[in-house]
């Protein structure tokens, strides 16, 4: 009715019915931006794309990711202007399937994942995705951080049924920039996201980790692990690592080794980090595995020192899911200190989702919010443990629920 302020429905979710497509400018976040589209079911349009760069215009990575949101939609119009500054994707129906993806090797299969991760649980039907590039890169999240680190959180966010479903297997290792790796990725979409209550003190309880190589000697991964071990043994005791060396079609198309690690809680929780070595043809200073590994588990404690329930790789696929909770229901999460990316994904999500979400610091003794007693007591201190307290995130879900999915 004209003149109404009913809400309208974008995948089952209500949201601002005044605004029809979203305007933004620049290249960062472009993946995020890519999957609230689809997801929320609104217009995106994207402006000066590097439009001051000797090389404007969206890269081979983007388009290729516009590609994949492509073939796991249907309906879904996406147009490119003549410089590639500016780009319309006007979203259809998710709907998922099965299909082998060739990725840019300009990024990493990770970037990839991260745009699956966001949608899979909004699609119609399974994903049975092979995802064919590079599996190991510098600049991007690899394989085995986001099976061993991000997965348990998706898990919690999609329910039971659809998180068992979701397996992330690595047939071929691909080091940048050569590439030549293959992925396997197979999920089940879900009715809808479910809420997320995860703000307890937890304590790491175990280290594990996979050092692996392609192309180069083996003594590499036991020189990765002898350095990881060396820091971490310091604190804990139950530190366990797997050495995959690659060689032949399995070992990609260029040499390399690294070590990714997580920290596994009590409660769950998982806290990841990673390092490997320079790419080939790389300028930058060379370093010896033992370094790399030492490298990465310093990394890894950096992380468990930010605290929260997960790692700052994950909060921005945390914080999606949170937003897209189902039924409207609250959603909490202690997270570390905020990264850039993060941030940026929050504001996203106000955007396309017009949802907002709350940040206070508590104490980890007692996670209550603080009195204003122990507020006044706190108010002339000048040195305080920031990591005393954990940073909690709380919003409530925007009612996004999958009218796609198939009744079987």
């Amino acid at each position: 009715m004209p003149g109404s302020n009913q809400a309208i429905q974008g995948r089952g979710g209500r949201f601002d019915p005044m605004v029809s497509s979203i305007v933004l400018e620049g290249c960062g976040n472009f993946r995020v931006k890519i999957a609230l589209s689809l997801i929320s079911c609104k217009k995106l349009v994207l402006k000066r794309i590097r439009h001051k760069n000797d090389s404007p215009g969206v890269d081979d990575a983007e388009v290729c990711l516009l590609k994949l949101a492509d073939k796991i939609s249907n309906g879904t119009v996406i147009k490119i202007n003549d410089t590639g500054t500016i780009v319309s994707v006007s979203p259809g129906t998710l709907i998922g399937g099965s299909f082998s993806f060739e990725c840019s090797n300009s990024r990493g299969i990770g970037y990839y994942l991260e745009f699956l991760l966001m949608v899979a649980p909004f699609c119609k039907t399974p994903i049975e995705s092979t995802l064919v590039g590079v599996s190991n890169v510098p600049h991007d999240p690899s394989v085995d951080m986001i099976t061993q680190s991000w997965l348990p959180t998706y898990r919690i966010s999609v329910g039971l049924s659809a998180g068992a479903s979701t397996k992330i297997d690595i047939q071929k290792r691909g080091v940048y920039p050569g590439g030549g790796g293959e992925v396997l990725f197979s999920s089940r979409p879900c009715s809808g996201v479910v809420p997320v209550d995860k703000i307890d003190v937890g304590k790491v309880c175990r280290v594990r980790g996979i050092a692996w190589s392609c192309r180069v000697s083996s003594s590499y991964g036991q020189s990765l692990v002898s350095g990881a071990k060396s820091v971490l043994n310091q604190f804990l005791s139950d530190v366990y690592f797997t050495i995959d060396h690659r060689k032949g079609q399995y070992a990609g198309k260029s040499p390399g080794f690294g070590l990714t690690l997580w920290a596994e809680r009590k409660d769950g929780g998982v806290y990841s980090a990673e390092a490997m070595s320079e790419p080939e043809g790389s300028d930058n200073v060379l370093m010896d595995a033992e370094t790399i590994g030492k490298l990465a588990a310093n990394r890894l404690l950096d992380q468990i020192y930010r605290g929260g329930f997960i790692d700052s790789g994950t909060q921005s696929l945390a914080f999606v899911l949170m937003a897209c909770e189902s039924g409207r229901n609250a959603s909490r999460l202690a997270v570390g200190n905020l990264s850039e990316y993060s941030v940026c994904t929050l504001r996203l999500i106000q955007k396309f989702l017009g949802v907002t979400f709350n940040f206070q610091y508590q104490s980890q003794d007692n996670p209550i919010k603080l009195s204003e007693e122990n507020v006044e007591e706190n108010e002339n201190e000048t040195d305080i443990d920031s990591n005393s307290k954990m940073l909690i995130a709380t919003c409530f879900g925007a009612g996004v629920q999958n009218i796609n999915k198939s009744i079987r």
